[in-house]
């Protein structure tokens, strides 16, 4: 299958000009910043029309364009779906093959993916991790792609996914040069983010959105009407952007989330929900709740998806990301090393001690010179 060019220009000359989408209409998009012909398919009808210069007419025209050559026919035989499905769906490494099981070999893109749980549960964690291994190579269980990453509760730490990185053989410049990080720990901040995402997809093709947390600017700035009808429409309307983002763009996209309590009358014992309302259970294409068990270890359970079971995997939070055991292989026989060598000391016999402490005294007494003994007159 040839790759089609999306540049706006080369896409409309091959696609539009026969549905009479002409040059000036091309150079209006252009002007407004619109370069890639996938943003067609993450903007509104509404956002569209509002673009100076480009007739009404053609806004519905545009979109319907970029969806029959980027998406496919609206009506396919179930065959030419398949192939096409399977030449888009990638996927990459969460860092930990029990969790690359669970979620049928890692992460999938073309998808919304939700990752709630309780604090210090490893959301973050788990998304730094994601970070790394969306840049390795599809050869190491990657998409050598670069990352977008919104960190708005200011727990995202540049030397902890260096060194995440370094487990996986990166380089600090690589790591670095791959990776926009947006600190919006603002309500505005974040929309701001939210609004400019199209422009740096353009740009970047990241293979990887994290917004680590969607919801917590609101929370701290509207915590009394999360679940207000106005809060939970603009939720469908940030919420859906994201989804058009990864559909377009075959891109994954990583939010978290937490828990509430349950202040509610039930027969059920309940005592914490996820926050956010239905917006977020009627959107995401897969929620992954967290769960602290003993120490460092973690349990992730598939809450809900379209395609996969109600499932449950463990791992572990370590120093250098996400992992199946609690310490890597390298670093326990690093472990065993130093051990080893402190018992051979400890079991030295203390006669030894004493000989090499003679030994030390010798050495620091200087050779005393002999004297010739002197004859008796």
């Amino acid at each position: 299958m040839t790759k089609i060019n999306t540049e706006i220009e080369a896409f409309l000359m091959k696609y539009g000009k026969s549905k009479g989408i002409s040059r000036s209409t091309i150079a209006a998009l252009k002007r407004f910043g619109v370069f890639d012909a996938r943003v067609l398919m993450v903007l509104t009808d509404e956002e569209i029309q509002r673009i100076p210069k480009v007739p009404i007419h053609h806004a519905l025209l545009l979109k319907h364009i970029a969806h029959e050559v980027l998406q496919g026919p609206l009506y396919q035989r179930g065959s030419d779906f398949l192939k096409n499905d399977l030449k888009k769906k990638q996927y990459f490494t969460t860092g930990s093959k029990n969790l690359d099981k669970l979620l049928g070999g890692g992460i999938r893109t073309g998808t919304l993916i939700e990752v709630a749980g309780e604090s210090r549960a490893g959301k973050t964690q788990f998304c730094m991790t994601c970070a790394v291994t969306a840049q390795l190579t599809k050869e190491d269980g990657g998409l050598k792609s670069p990352v977008i990453y919104i960190d708005t509760t200011n727990s995202f730490d540049i030397q902890h996914y260096m060194k995440i990185g370094e487990r996986f053989k990166l380089s600090h410049e690589q790591l670095l040069e791959n990776l926009i990080i947006v600190k919006a720990d603002r309500l505005m901040l974040l929309k701001n983010a939210l609004d400019r995402l199209p422009g740096y997809m353009q740009a970047m093709d990241a293979k990887l959105i994290v917004i680590d947390s969607f919801i917590a600017p609101y929370e701290h700035e509207h915590p009394m009407f999360i679940e207000s009808e106005v809060v939970q429409k603009e939720f469908n309307h940030k919420l859906g952007l994201l989804k058009r983002l990864a559909t377009g763009y075959n891109s994954a996209v990583i939010i978290t989330n937490h828990v509430v309590a349950n202040l509610q009358q039930s027969k059920l014992f309940i005592p914490a929900l996820i926050a956010g309302g239905y917006a977020f259970t009627h959107t995401t294409d897969i929620r992954l709740f967290l769960k602290k068990l003993k120490g460092n270890m973690r349990r992730v359970k598939i809450e809900h998806c379209s395609w996969l079971p109600v499932e449950h995997e463990d791992f572990y939070i370590t120093p250098r990301g996400i992992y199946d055991e609690e310490v890597f292989p390298e670093d326990l026989l690093h472990k065993r090393k130093i051990q080893s060598e402190a018992e051979e000391e400890s079991l030295e016999h203390p006669l030894m001690e004493g000989l090499k402490e003679i030994a030390e005294l010798v050495e620091e007494v200087p050779p005393s010179k002999s004297k010739k003994p002197q004859k008796k007159n």
